[in-house]
């Protein structure tokens, strides 16, 4: 069924086992329930840490490109 030219191809769903799930490439914030569902787990979810910018002197980058507009 799965001969040389299979084995360097990447693994999809369709090459695999009913368990396997690949994703899109981001993380997992929790669980498939039985009946379809998903419950997130408070622990996986994504917590930013912004610092304070207040007095902060640099500014954001803007590309040289851009065409300068006058101040109104």
């Amino acid at each position: 069924k799965f001969g040389k030219s299979h084995g360097l191809r990447p693994l999809t769903s369709k090459r695999a086992n009913k368990r396997f799930y690949k994703g899109k490439g981001c993380r997992n914030e929790g669980v498939h329930a039985k009946l379809g569902g998903y419950t997130l787990d408070v622990d996986k979810l994504l917590d930013l840490q912004v610092p304070d910018l207040t007095g902060f002197k640099l500014k954001p980058y803007v590309s040289p490109l851009v065409t300068r507009v006058p101040p109104s």
